[in-house]
């Protein structure tokens, strides 16, 4: 539905509602891990089975709190307040979750090429100084 054919009404319920919650509640926790003390930057080392193994787990869970706050935005202002059907929340699960595994997956590939790039430099520089 464009948003020029939608009376007022329903344009700020199917619109200006969600993507105003969305950037109130982004903005609420940029100021809340803002707050947050800095933690040391730690030295590059190249990922071994256990850096790999809490990069995936942070990364599946970062994904799956995302995807989740993304589907409950989707239920309470698509479904419960605009009353659009529930097949909605289906496409939202769907596509969402697809987007979810391409992002992911395009993670893990440019972390290992930048894992690959920076052992092959490091390796060149070591080869130098000897």
């Amino acid at each position: 539905m464009l948003a020029a054919t939608l009376p007022t009404g329903q344009l700020l319920r199917l619109d200006v509602a969600p993507v105003l919650f969305a950037f109130v509640l982004l903005m609420l926790l940029l100021v809340a891990t803002g707050r947050r003390k800095p933690r040391e930057r730690r030295e590059w080392r190249p990922l071994d089975r256990a850096g790999w193994r809490d990069l995936a787990w942070y990364v599946l869970t970062t994904a799956l709190a995302g995807f989740t706050g993304f589907l409950a935005i989707v239920l309470v202002f698509y479904v419960l307040v605009a009353h659009l059907p529930v097949r909605t929340l289906w496409q939202a699960f769907t596509g969402g979750g697809l987007l979810v595994l391409v992002v992911a997956a395009m993670f893990f590939a440019l972390t290992a090429l930048e894992d690959r790039v920076r052992c092959s430099r490091r390796r060149e520089g070591e080869g130098r100084r000897a």
